[in-house]
């Protein structure tokens, strides 16, 4: 299976499972930790349009703006602040963030 029909086969599996899912248990908290079922559908659809512009580059054929939000948000995180330590910016990295 390639990338595309991961993609393709993944999206439709969601959707499968989100087909006709009461409107109230979209924000009902703690399907995942403190997540409602709409914050863990954003979270894969955020994931979903960077991966496609990422993949999208690899092939040389177009922009990535979407990446690029990431990335500028990234750097505005992680800027030490006036008398903050670089320190900071060290931990936010290893937390996890984009770089």
């Amino acid at each position: 299976m390639n990338a595309h029909d991961v993609l393709k086969y993944g999206n439709l599996t969601l959707l499968r499972t989100i087909e006709g899912l009461p409107e109230a248990d979209w924000m009902a908290r703690g399907v995942c930790g403190w997540w409602s079922v709409k914050d863990i559908v954003a979270h894969l659809t955020s994931y979903e349009l960077v991966l496609v512009e990422v993949l999208t580059s690899f092939l040389g054929s177009g922009p990535t703006p979407t990446l690029d939000q990431y990335n500028q948000l990234e750097r505005r995180l992680v800027q030490p602040g006036p008398g903050e330590p670089a320190q900071r910016q060290d931990s936010r990295r290893s937390a996890g963030r984009i770089s």
